[in-house]
């Protein structure tokens, strides 16, 4: 992937990603990388994902 331009955070946040879904970058949550996850879903037409009803 290439970037128009840098974006330390975000690639900070991008290596710290695992297959596995876990994350070890810096922060507690991977806010940058999230977003860019779903802006790229919502440009490709991606469709949105199932709604979930939970039972109490």
């Amino acid at each position: 992937m290439r970037l128009a331009r840098e974006f330390p955070e975000l690639e900070a946040e991008l290596r710290g990603l695992s297959a596995c879904g876990g994350y070890a970058g810096p922060g507690r949550s991977p806010d940058r990388a999230d977003a860019m996850v779903w802006a790229l879903s919502d440009l490709m037409g991606a469709p949105p994902p199932e709604p979930r009803i939970r039972l109490l």
